[in-house]
């Protein structure tokens, strides 16, 4: 049986800044896109802010890399739990507060087809693959679950929600 990785973004907003609520032994967002070759290929729970926009779903973190979407968010053809709340959400407001569960994928080396002449496979030697709408981001998650989805206040959202095309 695979183990979870409890990754917890927990928090809200206190006199207008990012309060951040840590479990024991969990990591944040911010762990993980630092230190992704550790968790890509893991089965991961995190809890953290969604965006959508009509290109892609990401998962971002107000406190690190200054807000920008960090992960990409795709979802496997049987996705358990709250799916239907995370839809009527993220369909009024765009943005969310979820938990997740599911696979994390970064820093995967390229895979390239073995016929490709040889001055192509040299020019991807030691690239990574790339997820989301023209390969914009390092680090993807394919969700199996959604355990929980809050709607955010908007004055409780950072100034700069990040835009997800």
């Amino acid at each position: 049986m695979r183990k979870f990785l409890m990754l917890a973004i927990l928090g809200g907003y206190t006199v207008g800044c990012f309060a951040q609520k840590q479990m024991p032994g969990a990591l944040d967002l911010c762990t993980v896109a630092t230190n992704i070759k550790t968790y890509s290929g893991q089965q991961v729970r995190v809890t953290t802010f969604m965006g959508v926009g009509g290109e892609q779903s990401v998962l971002f973190d107000p406190k690190c890399q200054e807000g920008k979407p960090l992960v990409y968010v795709s979802f496997k053809t049987q996705v358990t739990g709250k799916m239907a709340a995370l839809r009527e959400i993220l369909g009024k407001k765009h943005y969310a507060l979820v938990t997740l569960e599911g696979t994390m994928h970064g820093m995967e080396p390229v895979k390239l087809d073995p016929k490709l002449p040889d001055w192509i496979k040299e020019r991807y030697k030691g690239s990574s693959t790339r997820y989301g709408h023209l390969g914009s981001l390092e680090m993807m998650i394919e969700v199996e679950k959604v355990i929980e989805a809050k709607e955010v206040d908007d004055e409780s959202m950072p100034s700069t929600v990040p835009s997800t095309k």
